[in-house]
């Protein structure tokens, strides 16, 4: 305890000293943190607009239907099967899907869309408002569900607003023909690029009456808690589920082309990290230099009237500790509502950084994570490093000689 007090109170002796030291700690996790945090937090993004919001973080499908996607790889959708699934702790949601391709058309502008057929009161990736169907049939038609809503750069493509109909052909369950005249009852500005300029989103029961798959489904989309752990949610639903009639598969199964990108993008930004973790350590190295040379005639006098070096150390060490804590601790306190800030409003990309992300299928945007781990990982490694860069103070308390000490 008295080495606590004598450390604690040696740092403010020197209040200039100590800000130094402590700003050096400070501006170095300042940098790191908000590096990680933007990073991890663009590819949370990445995952919710390009897996989250359509395909789902978890699929249940016929067996086989991943490597040939079309309707005779559907199956009768089974609602207990469902509440089984729903029944699953970590589970959010189950959303019945009907995919398939079909081209749509309006004058003279036609464009190959995927038609996704989805229950709306069931929906819980998708996330539309619930009154965005007509509720209103055209008279005479008695269809189910009549109406469509498709994104904006479809609806720009294809010339059309809410009220005008698109021209479906497409091709039905074991080869049946898929013709259809649908009104636009919603136009949807998806943060997909991808979605949002070649997918047409149709009511569950409508979709399988023009595609004449009654009752059936291809697959059952998966939304989950935003904690949960992927890999233990999955085999919980496969053990739970049929498999030699069901496939059950993660997003990261789905798409390893998107895990791949992010693996290799985050070994850049931690290649990024380590060598602004190599500039950090030469600038704190240089400063415990500074503060070695200046109290170089301090720990001599402290020898010469008798503290022993080991004593010395260990205040000098505490001392050290606690600069590098309060760096550490502000660099905490000021990244935080700044990551914050970030998370609720991306940044906003434009020009050709805007471009080539969309290309890619991404929203072109960049988010901050609010995770903990990262101020708290990032915050402890900095912590660790100013303490080892620290021994070089104690190395020259070892080789001190008190009356050399004393006279420089």
């Amino acid at each position: 305890m008295l080495y606590l007090r004598l450390a604690w109170r040696n740092l403010w002796r020197n209040r200039r000293r100590t800000i130094i030291t402590a700003s050096a700690v400070f501006f170095a996790g300042f940098a790191v943190i908000s590096m990680r945090m933007l990073q991890l937090g663009t590819y949370d993004l990445m995952v919710r607009n390009v897996v989250g919001s359509h395909e789902g973080f978890i699929q249940i499908h016929k067996k086989g239907y991943w490597e040939e996607q079309t309707l005779d790889n559907s199956f009768e959708m089974d609602e207990s099967l469902i509440e089984t699934v729903e029944g699953v702790s970590g589970v959010v949601g189950v959303s019945p899907r009907l995919s398939s391709f079909s081209l749509s058309s309006e004058g003279l502008h036609s464009r190959p869309v995927q038609v996704e057929g989805f229950d709306i009161d069931r929906e819980s990736v998708m996330h539309f408002d619930k009154g965005v169907f007509s509720n209103q049939t055209p008279e005479g038609f008695g269809y189910p569900g009549d109406g469509v809503i498709i994104g904006s750069e479809l609806a720009d493509f294809l010339k059309v607003g809410i009220g005008d109909s698109i021209v479906f052909i497409g091709q039905g369950y074991h080869g049946q023909s898929a013709p259809a005249l649908q009104p636009v009852t919603g136009i949807a500005t998806l943060s997909n690029p991808i979605l949002n300029k070649g997918t047409v989103f149709m009511d569950l029961a409508m979709s399988q009456y023009i595609y004449a798959a009654d009752h059936r489904i291809t697959a059952l989309a998966i939304d989950i808690a935003p904690d949960e752990d992927l890999t233990e949610l999955t085999e919980a639903i496969r053990s739970k589920v049929d498999t030699s009639v069901y496939e059950v598969m993660n997003w990261r199964e789905m798409m390893p082309e998107l895990v791949q990108t992010i693996q290799a993008d985050s070994a850049g930004g931690i290649l990024m990290a380590g060598i602004l973790y190599i500039v950090i350590s030469f600038s704190l190295l240089g400063t415990f230099i500074m503060l070695a040379a200046e109290r170089k005639r301090e720990y001599g006098m402290l020898i010469g009237l008798g503290m022993r070096r080991r004593q010395l150390m260990v205040v000098a060490f505490m001392e050290a500790f606690f600069m590098a804590l309060l760096g550490s601790v502000a660099a905490i306190v000021i990244t935080r509502p700044i990551g914050v800030y970030y998370h609720n409003h991306p940044i906003q990309l434009t020009g050709k950084a805007m471009d080539a992300m969309r290309d890619m299928g991404m929203d072109a945007a960049m988010q901050s994570s609010i995770d903990w781990s990262i101020p708290l990982v990032h915050s402890m490694g900095l912590l660790f490093l100013t303490l080892l860069i620290s021994c070089y103070g104690l190395i020259v308390i070892s080789r001190l000689k008190p009356v050399t000490a004393m006279r420089s």
